[in-house]
């Protein structure tokens, strides 16, 4: 149905959500071919009895360029707030800011029910904004301001001292740091599809000490090294030979569990850690 959308760049739809590309070298080309490329769209949405809504319609443009440009407010998303600089920066401003309200809640439900009852609440009020999307924006610097808000939760949620150390309580109360979260996010994207990816054995034949290793391409931009896709190869590679195995249910329970044991402060913290699953 949507096959003779693309006349004038790239669309996606989502449910009813449609998202409009249009890529150049030159701004000015791509705003007239933006241009062309809504009007095209509006005249099929027309024809297929479908109807445009103005009000949500927003517009930005993205450059990887650093030459100064006139500003341009942040737009939402399927739940995401993107800037033009295709940064997590907004996006987490607007959950830390979620997170705040919810830290406030805890602490005036604490005297009024249970620490079980908090908990509870904590799953289904706070840790549900941080699991949201956190496969991509789960590398950015921002998370450091969410785990603040994550420790300033538990220790309301256990009555603790505001300087009392996390990790236990973490491990305590089996929640999963937001870097662990994201660790956990990974290693199970690549159990999912280890059969589609290649090894480097199956490049080279000769017997070298890393050779069952999973191979990653190389990338240029930083952005790209970070990216969950690259990293997620890197956590499965540290991972031993002997939990790569187990199926995928058990994977994901083993892997938790050392997570939640750990509560990792950052994804560098886990790639220098001995990890032992016994």
């Amino acid at each position: 149905m949507i096959n003779d959308l693309d006349d004038h760049g790239s669309s996606l739809m989502f449910a009813d959500y449609a998202s409009l590309l249009s890529l150049g070298a030159e701004l000015e080309w791509v705003l007239e071919a933006s241009v062309e490329h809504l009007q095209s769209a509006t005249s099929w949405f027309l024809a297929n009895r479908f109807q445009l809504n103005e009000d949500k319609t927003q517009r930005i443009i993205c450059r990887l360029s650093r030459e100064p440009c006139d500003p341009q407010n942040p737009v939402k998303l399927l739940g995401f707030v993107l800037d033009s600089k295709l940064s997590w920066n907004s996006h987490i401003q607007q959950v830390t800011s979620r997170l705040s309200r919810i830290c406030f809640l805890l602490l005036k439900m604490r005297g009024l029910v249970t620490e079980k009852y908090l908990i509870m609440m904590y799953h289904a009020l706070f840790h549900c904004h941080i699991t949201y999307g956190l496969l991509l924006w789960g590398h950015s610097a921002g998370a450091a301001d969410v785990l603040r808000l994550q420790k300033r939760a538990i220790r309301i949620i256990t009555g603790s001292d505001h300087l009392a150390l996390c990790k236990p309580i973490f491990a305590c109360l089996g929640v999963l740091t937001v870097f662990s979260h994201y660790i956990l996010l990974c290693l199970v994207y690549v159990k999912k599809i280890q059969h589609t990816l290649v090894a480097r054995s199956d490049i080279h034949r000769n017997n070298t000490r890393r050779s069952e290793l999973l191979d990653f391409p190389r990338r240029c931009l930083h952005r790209s090294q970070a990216s969950y896709r690259i990293s997620a190869l890197k956590f499965y590679n540290k991972l031993p030979n002997s939990v790569k195995q187990l199926d995928e249910a058990t994977f994901r329970r083993t892997v938790w569990k050392l997570l939640c044991a750990k509560a990792y402060y950052s994804v560098n913290e886990f790639m220098s850690d001995n990890l032992n699953f016994y």
